[in-house]
């Protein structure tokens, strides 16, 4: 499966009239055609990049791919370019593919992504880190550091973000090597002790342990807080 990755910078006062755009002319049109699936339209109203949103698509195969590609470049694409066009300042498409150990990995996991879509206010975190380690040790990493504690927390009860998958940039699609976490804030209690400052911060210790030895694999961190639209059926 591939998750294609939209990020678009919306010009001031234009993120309303984008998102129902999005909705209402794209997404039910690829959501017609067969191994293609709308997942998410995630929005952010401020910040220091402005507004702007990320629409994630799930994808069966990469001729699924080429297939989305031919309309959203074709004639029956014509009237989003162009609506997005004024709305937007800067847009950027990336293929993105699950780390072997990820989940949402197979076509056929979409089912828990596809059933809590309309479940109320949802806040999502897009954590991207940039590897100038090969790419291999840092997926490793990733699963040994992070997604394994996580785990164990979850199954105690005490985990506070929920991991819908790891993912990298294909080959070709990217300007370097990129890893992305797509996760969900569990409770808005939840975000302020994961964004505060720690009373103690312990380097041995999970999560501290984690953002210490995230150094020695990443020269460059980034962490967007989005939250996800209601899609229209």
């Amino acid at each position: 499966m591939i998750l294609l990755h939209e990020t678009f910078q919306i010009v001031h006062g234009g993120l309303d009239e984008f998102e129902e755009a999005y909705w209402n002319e794209v997404a039910p049109k690829v959501r017609a055609i067969d191994g293609i699936e709308p997942l998410w339209f995630l929005r952010q109203r401020t910040g220091i990049e402005g507004e702007f949103a990320i629409a994630l698509t799930a994808l069966r195969s990469g001729e699924d791919l080429g297939t989305y590609t031919r309309w959203i470049s074709g004639r029956e694409g014509a009237a989003w370019r162009a609506g997005s066009q004024r709305l937007t300042r800067a847009f950027q498409r990336k293929a993105l593919l699950a780390a072997p150990w990820s989940p949402f990995n197979e076509w056929e996991e979409l089912a828990p992504a596809l059933e809590s879509r309309g479940d109320g206010r949802r806040i999502f975190m897009e954590d991207t880190g940039w590897p100038y380690v090969s790419v291999a040790d840092y997926v490793d990493f990733q699963r040994r550091e992070y997604w394994e504690p996580l785990q164990k927390w979850a199954s105690s009860g005490a985990a506070v973000v929920k991991l819908w998958g790891f993912f990298l940039v294909a080959p070709g699609s990217g300007h370097r090597p990129e890893a992305i976490f797509l996760q969900e804030v569990m409770s808005d209690s939840a975000l302020e002790r994961l964004i505060g400052e720690p009373e103690v911060y312990d380097p041995d210790s999970f999560p501290g342990s984690y953002m210490v030895q995230g150094l020695t694999y990443r020269d460059q961190w980034r962490s967007r807080l989005m939250v996800a639209s209601q899609p229209r059926d």
